[in-house]
């Protein structure tokens, strides 16, 4: 009698535990299926969009000339690209010319580039397009101080273009 009555407290102790796991099981997917139904915690998604570079074109510089007025070192370059690149491309190209050139020669003030579909026409106005790398983007705006300290956070391009797609 007395193991009849110890079996059945371990029986009872027994099937109180597995309800008491299964209990927990339920509750836990239960507390993730609220989570999942409720509209209010949804989770944001988070979309990192890449930038896309642009890469700069193959170009041949024509002509260098030295522009130096007082102080000021400045340089007009005259380069030719391929026909028919958008302005992006082209301004991929002239900003990678400008970044060669001013590391190569950190004391340069004052950087313009012309850009020509071919070399026929460099001797002429641009026929693709223009850009000025100065104080402000404006050519002859860059200070003898600026230049003197190589002072160059005030520096940037600007650019004009002739029938050239966007």
């Amino acid at each position: 009698m007395v193991l009849i009555g110890i079996s059945l407290s371990l029986l009872l102790v027994g099937c109180q535990q597995r309800t008491s796991a299964v209990k927990r099981t339920e509750s836990k997917t239960e507390q993730k299926a609220k989570k999942t139904a409720d509209p209010k915690k949804k989770k944001k998604k988070i979309v990192k969009e890449k930038k896309k570079t642009v890469k700069a074109a193959k170009y041949k510089v024509a002509n260098t000339e030295q522009a130096d007025y007082n102080v000021l070192e400045r340089k007009i370059y005259r380069i030719v690209v391929k026909v028919g690149l958008v302005e992006k491309r082209i301004k991929a190209t002239i900003d990678q010319l400008i970044k060669t050139e001013t590391k190569s020669d950190p004391d340069l003030d004052e950087i313009r580039v012309l850009v020509y579909d071919n070399e026929v026409d460099i001797n002429g106005p641009h026929t693709v397009g223009k850009a000025d790398w100065a104080s402000n983007g404006e050519w002859g705006s860059t200070t003898a101080q600026s230049a003197t300290n190589n002072f160059r956070t005030t520096h940037a391009a600007s650019y004009q273009f002739v029938n050239v797609a966007e």
